[in-house]
């Protein structure tokens, strides 16, 4: 698996597990990231998570509530919204902590959780 300077993924290279705590906080003193990267990444997934949410919600909610808007097309699209939102719910704060302990600190399961969470809501889109 790949790393990236922000978030370290919970697997090492050679996928045999988690990186420990020596192995992360010396690859994290390597290359420390500049001050500002931190609020903007926060801010524009924080930003992006309230937008998502809110967005969704109000597609699935007008649906239900209007039912000349019940058909199967916008089935599909509220199948649509249900998948985003629950990407938005479990994968986007996870990363949120990531950013802000500068590498993954929940353990393999929620790694591996999250990122099948992704991956599903990408293939079911």
């Amino acid at each position: 698996m790949l790393e990236n300077g922000s978030l370290r993924n919970c697997c090492d290279p050679g996928g045999r597990g988690r990186l420990g705590l020596a192995e992360r906080e010396a690859a994290a003193a390597g290359a420390p990231r500049p001050a500002w990267v931190v609020p903007v990444l926060s801010s524009v997934l924080i930003f992006t998570t309230v937008v998502d949410i809110l967005g969704n919600l109000l597609v699935i909610l007008s649906v239900f509530k209007n039912r000349k808007l019940r058909n199967s097309g916008n089935a599909f699209v509220v199948s649509l919204a249900l998948a985003d939102l629950v990407v938005a719910l479990y994968p986007y704060p996870l990363v949120l902590l990531a950013i802000f302990h500068n590498g993954w600190t929940l353990g393999e399961t929620h790694c591996k959780a999250s990122g099948f969470v992704m991956g599903l809501s990408v293939i079911g889109s």
